[in-house]
């Protein structure tokens, strides 16, 4: 299984191609980005469109955590419940907030 490697906060965290691992990068990747643009005043229109960006993320990661509800022996569901409209909303919101892939795979 090919893995893929981000750069969070120069922490490299590698992760499977899974729709909520990538969902979690780009959470982590958002929170980054407010803590290094403290300036930005969260009641600006900046600040409005990051909230509304924060909670659509946080809204798709609770999804996938409901479609995969693990039980003790297996996952339920699938680990590919995101459409293709929203990857693609989720990749321009990883560039929006300065998500960095790093060109490194790994054959397991």
């Amino acid at each position: 299984m090919k893995k893929i490697h981000y750069d969070v906060g120069q922490v490299d965290v590698e992760i499977d191609h899974s729709h909520m691992n990538k969902l979690r990068i780009l959470h982590m990747s958002m929170h980054l980005w407010k803590r290094n643009n403290g300036q930005v005043s969260m009641d600006s229109q900046r600040g409005r469109l990051y909230e509304a960006d924060l909670h659509l993320v946080e809204e798709l990661v609770e999804r996938g955590t409901e479609t995969m509800l693990e039980s003790d022996t297996e996952f339920l569901g699938t680990s590919e419940f995101l459409t293709k409209e929203e990857m693609l909303d989720m990749n321009i919101l990883f560039k929006t907030y300065g998500g960095k892939r790093k060109v490194k795979y790994e054959i397991k």
